[in-house]
């Protein structure tokens, strides 16, 4: 595999879809039972649209763009903003590109973008490369 370069694209990858059954399987694990991602209608009664997925498993999901990339990598850090809720039910794409390459630390830059295309997720990662 040739060395990363700033620029290069990462595959595509699908993230799946969030639905309601996914969001609580996480809400159960993670302790985070907050209504606004269990009952559409305490998300309705704040303007939402429907009950919302948890940051944190989109976010779980599109670390798997940085860590696929590379077999053996490590991801050292990980931020992600999120720009829109993701509603019950959506499905989700990961994409990414190499920001920075700084001998074996790697700093991607990644999207996970609605079936609109619209962008829910903007995240940095930094990967320590294997060898």
């Amino acid at each position: 595999m040739s060395p990363p370069r700033p620029g290069e694209k990462l595959p595509s990858i699908p993230l799946g879809t969030f639905d309601a059954a996914a969001i609580a399987r996480y809400a159960q694990a993670s302790g985070d039972v907050n209504p606004v991602h269990l009952d559409a209608a305490a998300a309705r009664a704040i303007g939402l649209s429907d009950q919302i997925a948890h940051g944190m498993l989109v976010m779980g999901r599109l670390s798997r763009l940085a860590l696929e990339w590379r077999a053996g990598a490590v991801l050292e850090a990980f931020e992600c903003r999120f720009t829109r809720p993701v509603p019950a039910g959506s499905t989700l794409s990961g994409e990414g590109r190499v920001a920075k390459v700084d001998g074996g630390r790697v700093i991607l830059r990644l999207l996970a973008r609605d079936d609109a295309g619209a962008i829910a997720v903007m995240g940095e990662a930094t990967l320590r490369l294997p060898g």
